[in-house]
């Protein structure tokens, strides 16, 4: 495996849609999990437009982030390379001091994404396509690498908060209202909601009272920014992160309208996913960042082409595919190397999906996933193991019963973060200083602690 450097090739004979170029829009949603979702099997109603899309789509029952949080799992998704591969994933200062309020000496810094390695908006701007990314996260901004390969790049708000789902879709649609004539178009949008602190909207919070009997946490267990009304109850702040999932939800039902009615609709490719889940007391735990349990990094993956029948697909994809995948599209063939595979043939019917999955906290902690057994270490002597058939909730570990295959999976482990490590041998650790506007939003966002 290659750090992924180099140029991509075109081969227009490979293309899912012939000669033709497709307008793609892939929307990301911040800290969705997949099991919060009506088409992944969630009883309240969260979701009735993504519900109606996956009916005309290609649903994955099984896709997995790369990474608990945005920074990481964003960078790879864009770049097809794990965490360990593209280095986007730590802050390198400690933010203790702008908790309370202020910033002495030199700012903070984080990493920045190799300017160097390809990525998949750079690679639809190769094939031609006009790029346009809509971010609403303060980790992806284009000071700290994510804009690459994009011709317009927006950090969206209004004013003091970021933009709420429906001012990045008026956004979107105001932006493929204008864009360049006689060119196919890439549009990422980034939506926040449903992340973390929950105030969805009050139309819809009626829908999702707290379950009950009520979930206590300890006092010190929720953390300050998520914490309302001093409950603790895990329930009620789920229930406030449901509002939130139906209220981008909402947002996007305006787009899909906005689609058809420029007629827009029957003819592109429309990627909906999420950059990792959250947490309410799953294992012990709020918000995300902390472990890689399946709240944490099993995502929903829709996919919506001209090519692809509506199905329901039991397989297992990782987001480091949607960059080889979608470069297919425009006709693209990404540079060799990549951690991610080309899943058109698994969205089609036509492959079983990857065999295995890996997350990682990188340094810290790893995870080795198959569609029957999920295995979690820190390659010394915590382990843990999970028959997923059997126990999808992750709540019994089994490693102490089951130490032949512990050996296994951590063996094969060791050498998926090995390649990985070594995959990123020759990428660039780059930090950019933080400004006190966006020290700021990652403060009220939890981000700063």
């Amino acid at each position: 495996m290659s750090a992924g450097l180099g140029v991509a090739c075109h081969h227009p004979s490979d293309l899912p849609f012939g000669s033709s170029h497709p307008d793609v829009i892939l929307i990301t949603i911040d800290a969705l999990r997949a099991d919060h979702l009506g088409l992944y099997g969630y009883e309240r109603p969260t979701s009735p437009h993504l519900d109606a899309l996956a009916r005309e789509a290609v649903v994955v029952r099984s896709d997995i982030s790369q990474a608990p949080f945005t920074k990481a799992s964003m960078a790879s998704l864009f770049t097809g390379l794990f965490p360990s591969s593209h280095k986007a994933y730590t802050i390198s200062r400690s933010f203790d001091e702008t908790m309370h309020g202020t910033v002495s000496g030199a700012l903070p810094q984080t990493d920045v994404l190799d300017s160097q390695l390809w990525t998949m908006a750079s690679g639809f701007a190769g094939a031609g396509y006009q790029t346009i990314g809509l971010n609403t996260n303060p980790f992806l901004l284009k000071e700290f690498g994510f804009a690459k390969g994009f011709a317009d790049y927006e950090f969206l708000n209004n004013g003091s908060d970021l933009a709420t789902a429906d001012e990045v879709v008026a956004r979107g649609l105001d932006r493929i209202d204008h864009r360049a004539a006689g060119r196919p178009t890439f549009l990422w949008m980034h939506l926040m909601e449903p992340h973390s602190p929950y105030t969805p909207p009050a139309s819809v919070r009626a829908l999702f009272p707290p379950r009950t009997p009520a979930r206590l946490a300890t006092p010190g267990q929720i953390p300050e920014w998520i914490e309302q009304n001093r409950s603790l109850d895990a329930n009620f702040y789920e229930s406030l992160y449901d509002g939130e999932i139906r209220s981008a939800d909402d947002a996007l039902g305006t787009l899909f309208e906005g689609l058809r009615k420029r007629g827009l609709w029957d003819r592109l490719v429309l990627v909906v996913t999420a950059d990792h889940g959250e947490e309410f007391l799953d294992h012990g735990g709020f918000e995300h960042n902390r472990t890689l349990y399946d709240e944490m990094v099993h995502v929903p993956l829709i996919v919506k082409a001209p090519s692809l029948a509506p199905a329901v697909r039991d397989v297992e994809t990782e987001a480091v595919d949607l960059a080889p995948t979608l470069a297919r599209v425009a006709g693209v063939t990404p540079p060799a190397g990549l951690a991610g595979a080309d899943i058109w043939p698994a969205l089609q019917g036509r492959s079983a999906g990857e065999p295995m999955a890996f997350a990682e906290r990188p340094g810290e902690i790893y995870m080795l996933r198959t569609r029957e057994w999920k295995f979690i270490s820190n390659l010394e002597a915590h382990h843990e193991l999970y028959h997923l058939t059997a126990d999808p909730l992750e709540l019994q570990n089994v490693a102490p019963f089951e130490q032949e295959r512990t050996r296994q999976m951590r063996n094969r482990l060791a050498g998926l973060v090995a390649t990985a490590y070594e995959a990123g041998r020759h990428v660039r650790g780059q930090l950019a200083p933080i400004s006190p506007r966006v020290l700021s939003r990652l403060k009220s966002l939890g981000y700063v602690r």
